[in-house]
């Protein structure tokens, strides 16, 4: 159902967003402190929030389900639809998901283009594609490292080393993967701002964090690493799934080439990162799991203040089912807030499938609410129901 995708397509987003945030905090003191490989992992917080979100928590606080009767209104009658917002906003969602994932693909079969004419070989055992222009590489696409055509002219052996050092460390992590998912990320949630900029800041984080590992073998290679940095400026834009060893604009290498100079973190630093990034994981998702709606076994008979009536039935009636003249039923669960209003419902049931009497449940859900105190004299705040409405199509009218 659209609704319920939308419902679970914003909670994930949230989840993923304040977890950003959270990382945009900490990414700069956790460096300094346990290293750019601890800053790097960080970027995992938003997943892991985003897919905790999706977790059912246990249901406490259960409330005795209300049964809408047969609800009957005339074939012949002029019925609207309802509120067709959920789907123009499912159908804006997909569509620019869908163009954002050709822009990148587009990018990504250009620089393949590009690539064309490069000669494959070896260096170390790992595969190596020489282009046939001088702006395209250093950089990972897949398993394979590419190189521009002046790759041992423009560098000294040195800058050969580290420019390969860093470049196979890539490989070793798995980087390419990791980008390939930022970029799904991207295309799923192209509307949100701070998906991009999570993703501009996990591929400096990881380029440093390549870096460090780099200088913690081969810290003599300091010098050279910088005049690599500095020699590859005149290199294109890298597609999304992929790692470019450039530095995005002068500020990202102005700072790459100024945290060379960080030591490595002691193993005591090292061991206290991983508790802490342990710590902030279980942290981020069990805040996500908890924001779930909870359930339970306890009944509490609520007292309804206002329901919907057949007049509502006639606007919100499928406009498919009334086409097919169909008869049907939805089971939609809900939460129930302070005012005695539902929120965060969902479709548990509905049948025929695909004809609309789930959204139509969902549509109505505003109109319902109880009063705060139950007939049990217990609060309803908190406490999920599930209500099922019958659709009925009758020569009779309403009943």
């Amino acid at each position: 159902m659209i609704i319920d995708a939308l419902h679970f397509a914003v909670r994930a987003n949230l989840a993923g967003s304040t977890a950003i945030v959270a990382v945009a905090l900490l990414r700069w003191p956790v460096r300094s402190f346990f290293g750019s490989q601890a800053a790097y992992t960080l970027w995992a917080l938003p997943l892991v929030a985003s897919l905790a979100s999706f977790v059912p928590a246990p249901e406490v606080g259960m409330l005795a389900p209300l049964v809408l009767g047969s609800m009957s209104l005339p074939v012949d009658g002029s019925i609207g639809s309802g509120s067709r917002w959920p789907e123009l906003v499912g159908d804006v969602w997909v569509l620019g998901a869908l163009l954002y994932a050709t822009l990148l693909s587009a990018r990504q079969v250009w620089f393949a283009y590009a690539l064309r004419e490069g000669a494959s070989s070896t260096i170390g055992g790992m595969r190596v594609v020489r282009t046939g222009r001088n702006d395209l590489g250093p950089a990972v696409i897949g398993r394979v490292i590419i190189l521009p055509f002046d790759f041992e002219d423009r560098f000294s052996r040195a800058e050969q080393t580290a420019i390969l050092a860093h470049e196979a460390h890539h490989l070793a992590r798995g980087d390419v993967i990791a980008n390939a998912v930022a970029a799904l990320i991207q295309c799923l949630f192209w509307f949100n701002p701070l998906i991009h900029l999570a993703a501009r800041w996990l591929r400096f984080d990881q380029e440093v964090a390549c870096d460090a590992a780099v200088m913690a073998k081969r810290p003599g290679l300091r010098r050279p690493y910088a005049e690599a940095l500095l020699k590859t400026q005149i290199v294109l834009a890298i597609p999304a799934v992929a790692c470019a060893w450039r530095a995005r604009g002068f500020p990202a290498l102005r700072n790459r080439i100024r945290l060379l100079k960080q030591q490595a973190p002691s193993s005591p630093r090292r061991a206290c990162a991983a508790a802490l990034l342990a710590v902030l994981m279980s942290g981020s998702g069990y805040a996500a799991w908890a924001s779930q709606p909870i359930r339970g076994q306890a009944v509490i008979h609520p007292d309804w203040s206002h329901r919907p009536n057949g007049s509502d039935l006639v606007r919100f009636y499928p406009r498919k089912a009334l086409a097919l003249e169909l008869n049907g039923m939805a089971v939609m669960r809900c939460r129930v807030d302070q005012a005695g209003l539902l929120s965060t419902c969902t479709t548990v049931h509905e049948a025929p499938r695909d004809v609309g009497f789930g959204t139509a449940a969902l549509r109505m859900s505003p109109l319902f609410q109880m009063k705060p105190l139950s007939r049990d004299g217990r609060p309803v705040a908190g406490g999920v129901v599930k209500i099922p409405v019958n659709f009925r199509l009758s020569p009779a009218g309403v009943d």
